[in-house]
C-alpha cells in the first residue's frame, strides 16, 4: 500500500497491521540469516509497534514450512506443513512469548535431526522454507500476520551441497553419455546418444534432488527403454535362430547373443536399436585383439574375466568383485552398493586425504560465510573444459580453482603400497572401482558451543563399473580378463552400471579458525616432529 522513492539501504518492509512491525532470522550470533543447517541454534526477531502494542503482553505464533509457493521443482500443496517446537526443559509446546523491552522479542530453538526426517516427508527438494504465523491481541482486536513478511526472507533449512564433481553417466564435459557407460554389438550408433534436451533436464533435477535411480535410471542401464524405438509393420522381419527368446546375430564369424531386440509394450512392438553402442566393430579391432578372441564363447570370456578378478581380488572385497561381475552378466544396468565396498574406500589413505582437503575448505567458509551460507551452497556440477590448451573443471561459479576447491575426487594409483602393503590393484580396489568418476559433498550438520563447532557432512563417490578404449590403451590392454570384459561390453552388449559409495564423517573446528590457521598449525606440528626426529625422539602420537 506504499510507494518508496529514492535507493533505499534494504527493501523496505511491507506494511502490517498496527501491532507487528517486522519478523527476521538470526543465526545464534545475531547476524541476518536466510539459509542455515541442522543443528544450528536459530532465532527469529520480532519487533512490535509500541502505540499500540504493550511490553509485557504474551504474543502466539507457530512455525510453518512454506508449500504453497513454488521453488523450482519442489511440490507445491495448497496447505503448509506445521512444525510443532518444544521446549526442552519441560517437554511442553513453545508457542508463544512474551513482548519484551523496546517492543522487540525473540524466538529461540535449535534445528534438531528431528527436522531432517520430517523434511524427507514434506518437501521433494529436502528444503525447509520456515517462516511463523503470529497472533497478538491487544488493545484494538486480534492482529495475525506471516513473517518474514517477504517469501524471499523465509529461512532455507536442509543439507547445504559444498560440492558436485561431474555426474554419474555422463561424459566429462557433461554433454553426452560417459563411454564406459556404453554397450553394443560391433554397430556404432549416431552421436550424440542423449539429446541436449535429456542432459539439461538430467542436470538441473540434479541440481535440487541429486540422483535417483528412479527417475535417473536412463543414465544409470537401468531402463533405455526411452531409446527405443517404434518399429512400423512393414519393416518388421522374421527372426531366425530364436534360442530361448535370445537372437542371435552374426559379426564375421562371431555370433552375438541379442536379447529381446523386439518385444512388444502396451500393444506397440519397440525394437531395441542399442542407441548406447558407441563403437563400431572396426574401431575395436584396431585395438588389436578382436580376432584374437572373436571365436571365444560368452563362457570363455566369462572364464577369463573371473580369472582376472581371482588374480586381483583378495581379502574381503573378494565376494564384492563377485557380486559385481554377476550384476554385469545379468545386464541390469542400475545401482550397485556395498557396506564392505565402502568402508574399504573410506579407509584409504587418498580418500583421507581428500576429505581432509574438503574439511579445510569447509572450515575457510564457516569462518569467512557463516552469516551466507547461500553463497557456499554449490549445486551445480563441475565439468571439463579446455582453457589455454588446458583441462579445467568449472560451472557457473567458475574454475574450481579460482574459489578455493584444491580438491576434486580420491585418486587410487595402481601400485599405492603406502601403509596398506599391497596396491590398490592386487586388492581389487582398481577393479572394483578403476577410479572414482564423480563426487558429491553435502555439509549435513553443526552443532555449536560458542564459536566452537562439530561438523557432520557426507560424501558421495560414484564409479561406473565399465570400460572405455581408454581403459584398454592403457594397463588393462595387456590383460585377457580386461580384454574379455571390454568385448562382453562392447561386442556382446552386457550393461555397466553405476557404483555408488555413501558415507559421513565429523570433524571439529572454529568460526574464527580457517584454513590458513589449520595450515599453520599443521606446520608448526610436522616442525615440531622433524625436531623430535634429529635429535632421536618420536613424536607425541608414538611416544
Amino acid at each position: 500500500g506504499e510507494t518508496f522513492f529514492g535507493d533505499p539501504d534494504a527493501i523496505p518492509e511491507l506494511k502490517l497491521g498496527q501491532y507487528f512491525k517486522k519478523g527476521y532470522w538470526t543465526n545464534h550470533k545475531d547476524e541476518p540469516i536466510t539459509r542455515a543447517v541442522y543443528g544450528q541454534k536459530l532465532r527469529f526477531h520480532i519487533e512490535f509497534d509500541l502505540e499500540h502494542a504493550t511490553i509485557g503482553d504474551t504474543f502466539n505464533f507457530g512455525l510453518y514450512d512454506d508449500d504453497r509457493n513454488d521453488y523450482y521443482e519442489d511440490t507445491v500443496k495448497n496447505v503448509d506443513d506445521f512444525i510443532n517446537l518444544v521446549l526442552p526443559a519441560s517437554g511442553k509446546d513453545y508457542n508463544s512469548e512474551k513482548i519484551g523491552e523496546g517492543g522487540k522479542a525473540v524466538i529461540e530453538f535449535t534445528s534438531t535431526d528431528n527436522l531432517e526426517n520430517l523434511v524427507e516427508k514434506c518437501d521433494t527438494d529436502k528444503i525447509f522454507e520456515l517462516y511463523f504465523r503470529c497472533s497478538y491481541n491487544g488493545k484494538h482486536g486480534i492482529e495475525n500476520v506471516e513473517l518474514p513478511t517477504r517469501i524471499v526472507n523465509y529461512l532455507k533449512l536442509g543439507t547445504l551441497v559444498i560440492d558436485r564433481y561431474k555426474m554419474p553417466g555422463l561424459n566429462a564435459k557433461g554433454t553426452d553419455v560417459a563411454e564406459d557407460m556404453c554397450y553394443g554389438t560391433g554397430y556404432e550408433k549416431e552421436k550424440p546418444i542423449y539429446s541436449t534436451e535429456m542432459v539439461q533436464k538430467y542436470k538441473k533435477q540434479y541440481q535440487t534432488f541429486g540422483f535417483d535411480n528412479y527417475t535417473h535410471r536412463l543414465f544409470s542401464n537401468d531402463d533405455n527403454s526411452i531409446l527405443y524405438e517404434k518399429i512400423e509393420p512393414e519393416k518388421t522381419q522374421e527372426k531366425t535362430n530364436k534360442q530361448d527368446d535370445l537372437y542371435k546375430t552374426k559379426i564375421d564369424k562371431l555370433y552375438v547373443k541379442m536379447p529381446n531386440d523386439i518385444f512388444v509394450k502396451n500393444g506397440i512392438q519397440l525394437r531395441n536399436k542399442n542407441k548406447k553402442a558407441y563403437y563400431s566393430k572396426e574401431e575395436i579391432e584396431k585395438l588389436g585383439f578382436f580376432m584374437e578372441l572373436s571365436m571365444e564363447t560368452d563362457l570363455r570370456l566369462w572364464f577369463n574375466l573371473r580369472t582376472l578378478k581371482a588374480l586381483l581380488a583378495w581379502g574381503d572385497l573378494s565376494p564384492v568383485l563377485d557380486e559385481m561381475i554377476d550384476k554385469f552378466k545379468r545386464s541390469e544396468g542400475g545401482i550397485y552398493e556395498n557396506p564392505v565396498l565402502t568402508q574399504a574406500i573410506k579407509e584409504n589413505p587418498k580418500t583421507l586425504e581428500y576429505c581432509q582437503k574438503v574439511e579445510d575448505y569447509m572450515a575457510e567458509q564457516l569462518k569467512t560465510n557463516f552469516d551466507k551460507l547461500e553463497e557456499v551452497e554449490d549445486v551445480d556440477a563441475y565439468f571439463e573444459k579446455i582453457v589455454n590448451n588446458e583441462i579445467r573443471f568449472s560451472n557457473i561459479r567458475g574454475d574450481r580453482g579460482a574459489i578455493g576447491k584444491k580438491f576434486s575426487k580420491p585418486a587410487f594409483s595402481y601400485w599405492d603400497t603406502k601403509n596398506w602393503g599391497i596396491g590398490n590393484l592386487l586388492s581389487g580396489r582398481t577393479l572394483a572401482l578403476n577410479d572414482i568418476w564423480a563426487t558429491e559433498v553435502y555439509l549435513k550438520q553443526v552443532v555449536f558451543n560458542g564459536d566452537d563447532y562439530v561438523a557432520k557432512y557426507q560424501v558421495i563417490l560414484w564409479d561406473h563399473f565399465g570400460l572405455d578404449k581408454p581403459d584398454l590403451e592403457k594397463f588393462y590392454y595387456y590383460e585377457n580378463g580386461f580384454r574379455a570384459w571390454f568385448l562382453l561390453q562392447h561386442i556382446h552388449g552386457y550393461k555397466p552400471f553405476i557404483t555408488k559409495m555413501t558415507f559421513t564423517k565429523e570433524f571439529k573446528g572454529n568460526l574464527k579458525v580457517g584454513k590458513a590457521e589449520i595450515q599453520a598449525k599443521r606446520d608448526a606440528e610436522e616442525e615440531r616432529d622433524n625436531r623430535l626426529r634429529n635429535i632421536g625422539l618420536k613424536k607425541p602420537g608414538e611416544l
